[in-house]
């Protein structure tokens, strides 16, 4: 190769390689800029304040329907106003267990006379456990004035036996003399 061409050559190299250099600095500059220009549109556009803490209640309002997860549906065998309430909300209950009392004015007529039955039969039931000496004495004289009259009856019994098997009977079933 001849002189000229060689240079031509080293020559075309440095252009090629100075306007690389050029355009990577371009490409450079131009992303530096436009980082720059950025940053400082967000500085100018967010404003700042003091940060200070607070306390927040939250308050959610909402529309629509509560279901229970479990629910029973309660039959009252008698009437009247509630006078008092066992048990709250979410309270757990058992069978047998009292929920709530019935004011006892306004109970029906049924309800109080078996009240008044119960509180007789447990009176009863209490003086039979748990006797005194009169019920002891009253009880002692009932048996032998019961023996007493056994007594006659048989001995009446006997004396009617003795009669003549001719007697005739009268109609309400004792012989006639």
């Amino acid at each position: 190769m001849s002189q000229v061409s060689q240079k031509k050559t080293g020559i075309g190299r440095w252009w090629i390689a100075g306007g690389a250099v050029l355009v990577v600095a371009l490409v450079v500059g131009a992303f530096v800029w436009s980082r720059n220009a950025t940053q400082s549109a967000s500085a100018q556009a967010a404003p700042t304040g003091e940060v200070t803490a607070i306390t927040a209640i939250a308050r959610v309002e909402s529309a629509g329907t509560v279901q229970p997860l479990q629910s029973a549906n309660l039959a009252w065998k008698t009437t009247g106003q509630v006078a008092k309430i066992n048990v709250q909300v979410g309270d757990r209950v058992k069978a047998g267990d009292v929920l709530m009392e019935l004011d006892p004015l306004t109970a029906p007529a049924n309800i109080i006379s078996a009240q008044a039955d119960l509180i007789n039969a447990r009176n009863t039931l209490d003086t039979l456990l748990n006797p005194t000496a009169t019920d002891i004495a009253n009880a002692q004289k009932a048996v032998a004035d019961a023996r007493d009259a056994l007594d006659a009856r048989q001995r009446s019994a006997t004396s009617n036996r003795r009669m003549s098997p001719t007697t005739p009977i009268r109609s309400n079933g004792r012989r006639s003399r």
